[in-house]
């Protein structure tokens, strides 16, 4: 496979300042800087620093909160804290701590003095040559969308839809038969906190009469140990939509879809950033049914329930899919992450 080059252009404040900040994380000038334009390359990337540009004529959006617009992978896990440390002398400032994710990888979010926000991300399952390939299709650098990019299909700019419930080993997907523990919560946690979701009404209503409260009080009802206070929170300030026929408004930062689901979620993959986190029973049935879902997330609890209901009762046809990540938490259930096979 020929190496892939991706083009951005990002518009900067200061050019200078702009290019004393990439030579000082290393990037390579790809060509000779020309008057009031610069040039760098690390991997598949290069970057086109312009002065004052206009979004109109390619300034990349700014994303809202929680989203980034690089991700740049390390080779290993201590060079997330060693790029970090460089990019803050360089004049960077960290927007999120860094999270140990669901996928056991280790990230960093920071933004540059252009304010353009970064992800600087350890994942295990891509190992990174020392030349900087990577092993497997892609390149160090991952481009985000709302992006001036040359060189990324649609599907690669698109959000992905992950699927994510507990289960027993049984195949219950009842939410009362869980096992629930303060790793498990953090694990669902860090899920919510770093993509929107997506619910039909009964999850929604579930999920905002559970947790808004205590998220909005900072208070634990008693019988409820204070380690579900993290998932209450994420969940709270998480972007919602809602997929119902009945319901005719939302709040707690919701949006309602429209009556056709399938052109609904098709629209969102399209306009959304990152991962769109999908829950609920009937409506993930649905979804799968329309081949939408791109990663499936199956925490499987070590519990026999001996009763339903099951998952993707309705299916009209066999799902494949391929592991791509496993965790094992201390109380014996395990995280199994599926990519869908297309």
């Amino acid at each position: 496979m020929e190496p892939r080059i991706s083009l951005v252009t990002l518009g900067v404040a200061d050019l200078d300042r702009s290019i004393a900040f990439y030579e000082a994380l290393g990037w390579n000038r790809s060509m000779k800087h020309a008057e009031g334009v610069a040039f760098f390359q690390m991997g598949g990337l290069i970057l086109s620093l312009y002065p004052d540009l206009s979004k109109d004529a390619g300034r990349p959006a700014r994303q809202e909160p929680g989203a980034f617009s690089l991700s740049h992978n390390v080779r290993r896990e201590e060079d997330v804290d060693a790029l970090v440390e460089q990019m803050l002398a360089a004049g960077a400032t960290i927007t999120a701590s860094t999270r140990q994710m669901p996928w056991g990888g280790r990230v960093a979010y920071l933004a540059d003095p252009d304010g353009f926000l970064w992800e600087i991300a350890w994942n295990p399952d891509f190992p990174i040559a020392a030349d900087g390939t990577i092993s497997m299709p892609g390149q160090p650098i991952v481009i985000r969308n709302r992006f001036a990019i040359l060189g990324l299909s649609e599907e690669e700019e698109m959000a992905r839809l992950q699927y994510g419930i507990n289960l027993t080993l049984d195949g219950c997907c009842d939410h009362r038969a869980g096992v629930p523990d303060p790793e498990m919560h953090q694990f669902w946690s860090d899920v919510v906190g770093n993509a929107s979701v997506l619910y039909g009404r009964v999850t929604y209503k579930m999920m905002e009469d559970a947790w808004r409260p205590i998220a909005e009080s900072g208070v634990v009802p008693e019988g409820m140990a204070d380690w579900v206070l993290p998932f209450a929170r994420s969940m709270h300030a998480a972007r919602k939509f809602v997929a119902s026929r009945t319901l005719t408004s939302v709040d707690w930062n919701a949006q309602l879809l429209g009556p056709d689901l399938k052109s609904e979620i098709e629209r969102l993959k399209r306009d959304e950033n990152g991962t769109i986190s999908l829950g609920g029973v009937d409506l993930a049935g649905q979804i799968a049914a329309y081949g939408l879902i791109d990663d499936f997330v199956f925490v499987i609890n070590p519990r026999i329930a001996g009763h339903g209901p099951t998952l993707f009762a309705d299916l009209p046809s066999y799902l494949d899919l391929k592991l791509t990540g496993q965790r094992t938490f201390g109380s014996g259930a395990i995280a199994l992450t599926y990519e869908a096979r297309r």
